[in-house]
C-alpha cells in the first residue's frame, strides 16, 4: 500500500521544492507540512485542520487531492484497535466469597445502629448539606478577542464602561444555541456571526462568531469566537425585517444583529458573488497572481494583517477556513481565485475591500462561500 507521506515527499522533491519555499507558497507552517510528510497526525489540533492542510498541500504539489484522503483515512483504519475481549480475553468468574464477606460486614453495621446510641445524629442533621447542583462554569472577558470552547450554561462576564454584564450560552441544538443576555434571549447559527449589545445601550458591545457546535465528552459544546471591535452598519432586527439605522434610532430591548458576509440588505445582495457552494463548511486555498504592482494587504480568519508591495509576476496563497479581508490599490490587475473559481475583484486602478466568508443557507443547510464588498 502507497505510504500518504512518501508520496507528499516525493511530489515536493520531484520538484524541486523545499519545505521552506512550500510553507511561503501554501502558507501552511512548516511544521504541519512536516508532520504531513511523516505521519504525524498527533501535531494537527483537529481533524478539520488536518484534511483542510492535506488539500491544500496535495492541490499545491499537483497531486488529487481525494486519492490522499483516501490514503489518509486507510492508515486511520488500520490503527484502529482490535475489541478489547481479544486482547484480554474473556472475563474471569466472580469470586462469590468477596459477596458474603461485603453482606456481613453490612449486617454487622445495621446492627451497631441500632444497639449503640445516636446522640450524634441529631447534631449531623443540623449540619447543612452542599447544594448538589451543578456549578456554572464562568469566565471574564479581558481581552480583545478571546476564543474557546464553551458548554451549556457556561456564563461570560464582559466589563463595559464602568459596569460588569453578564451574558450565557444556552440550549445547544445541532446547528443553533442561544446567546442569553441582560437584554433577552438571541439565537445564533453555526457558522453565523452576529453584533451584540450586551449593556443595554443601543450599541453594539460585541461580535459572537460561532465556529462549530459538536458533541463533546460531556455533552454539546460550542467553538465560539468573541471579538470587542464592532465594526460595519448597524441593523435593527424587528419582526423579522432588517434595516440600517442610526444608533439613536436603535430601540430598547431590540437586539442588534449584524451577520459578516450575510446579504440581508437588498443593495448588498446584488453586488455580493457565490463563488462556491458545498455541503459543509471547508478549508479552502486562496490565490492572487498579480499582473502589476499593488499594494496587498490581508487578514485571513485569526491570523495578523498582512501587508506587502506586490509587483508582476507575484503570486499570494493561503489557506481560509471561514473568512479573509483582502484589500487592494490597483484591483484590476490582480487575477484572484479560490477553491480553483476565478473572482473578479475590480478595475485598474480601482482600490477595493472585499470579504471572502462563508455563510450558511438556513433554507437547506448548504454552505455558501461569498465574495462581500466592504465599500
Amino acid at each position: 500500500m502507497e505510504s500518504l507521506g512518501a508520496v507528499l515527499k516525493n511530489a515536493r522533491e520531484e520538484k524541486g521544492i523545499s519545505l521552506y519555499q512550500a510553507e511561503k507558497d501554501t502558507f501552511i507552517l512548516r511544521r504541519y507540512l512536516e508532520a504531513l510528510e511523516a505521519e504525524d497526525f498527533s501535531a494537527f489540533p483537529g481533524e478539520t485542520y488536518l484534511m483542510g492542510f492535506l488539500k491544500s498541500y496535495a492541490e499545491y504539489l499537483g497531486l488529487d487531492p481525494q486519492r490522499m484522503v483516501s490514503l489518509y483515512r486507510n492508515i486511520r483504519l488500520q490503527e484502529q484497535e482490535p475489541p478489547i475481549e481479544d486482547l484480554v480475553g474473556r472475563p474471569r468468574s466472580f469470586p462469590w466469597w468477596i459477596l458474603l464477606v461485603v453482606l456481613l460486614v453490612i449486617g454487622v453495621g445495621v446492627g451497631g445502629y441500632f444497639v449503640f446510641p445516636r446522640g450524634g445524629a441529631a447534631e449531623a442533621a443540623r449540619v447543612p448539606r452542599p447544594s448538589e447542583a451543578p456549578q456554572e462554569r464562568g469566565v471574564r472577558f479581558q481581552e480583545e478577542v478571546m476564543e474557546g470552547v464553551f458548554r451549556e450554561g457556561d456564563a461570560v462576564v464582559m466589563r463595559v464602561g464602568e459596569e460588569d454584564h453578564r451574558f450565557s450560552f444556552e440550549r445547544f441544538g445541532a446547528e443553533t444555541l442561544l446567546v442569553k443576555t441582560e437584554e433577552g434571549e438571541f439565537p445564533l447559527e453555526r457558522g453565523a456571526s452576529a453584533r451584540l449589545d450586551v449593556s443595554g445601550d443601543g450599541k453594539p458591545d460585541l461580535a459572537v462568531l460561532v465556529r462549530e457546535i459538536r458533541r463533546g465528552e460531556e455533552g454539546a459544546e460550542a467553538v465560539v469566537r468573541l471579538d470587542r471591535h464592532v465594526e460595519g452598519p448597524q441593523v435593527l432586527v424587528e419582526g423579522g425585517q432588517t434595516r440600517e439605522v442610526a444608533v439613536e434610532e436603535v430601540k430598547e430591548g431590540v437586539p442588534l444583529l449584524a451577520p459578516i458576509g450575510s446579504t440581508l440588505e437588498e443593495g448588498r445582495r446584488l453586488s455580493s458573488q457565490v463563488v462556491l457552494s458545498a455541503d459543509v463548511q471547508d478549508i479552502v486555498m486562496l490565490e492572487l497572481s498579480f499582473r502589476g504592482p499593488v499594494l496587498f494587504r490581508s487578514k485571513v480568519d485569526d491570523g495578523e494583517v498582512v501587508e506587502r508591495f506586490f509587483q508582476r509576476g507575484d503570486v499570494f496563497r493561503a489557506s481560509m477556513r471561514q473568512q479573509a479581508w483582502l484589500w487592494l490599490s490597483n484591483a484590476g490587475v490582480v487575477t484572484a481565485r479560490v477553491g480553483g473559481v476565478e473572482m473578479k475583484l475590480g478595475e485598474v486602478g480601482e482600490v477595493a475591500v472585499w470579504l471572502l466568508t462563508w455563510v450558511r443557507n438556513t433554507e437547506n443547510g448548504s454552505y455558501h462561500l461569498e465574495l462581500v464588498p466592504a465599500y
